[in-house]
């Protein structure tokens, strides 16, 4: 899983994209939105609610929406390379 977006001082997240690749390389595109709380000085504990909007291959008509839960790591001071860690939840139909 892929993901970008922008994260505000408050822990509310904005702008979420996301891409799932299966094993065989297939695709599963969508947005998210997200918002958390400061756990510490560099990660925020948080849900996020991805709307599933297409795909490729066999996932090229896919829709659906994921709950996750994330915990984000934010030790670059530029904070481009954050590291997220998610626990997804949902049904994807396709």
């Amino acid at each position: 899983m892929h993901t970008t977006h922008t994260a505000s001082p408050d822990g509310v997240i904005s702008g979420g994209q996301f891409v799932i690749v299966a094993a065989n390389g297939d695709t599963i595109r969508g947005r998210y939105t997200a918002s958390g709380d400061w756990v510490s000085d560099v990660q925020i504990l948080g849900t996020a609610s991805l709307s599933i909007e297409e795909g490729t291959g066999r996932f090229r008509l896919a829709r659906g929406t994921i709950a996750a839960a994330f915990l984000e790591t934010l030790d670059d001071p530029t904070w481009a390379s954050a590291k997220v860690s998610w626990t997804l939840e949902g049904t994807v139909e396709y």
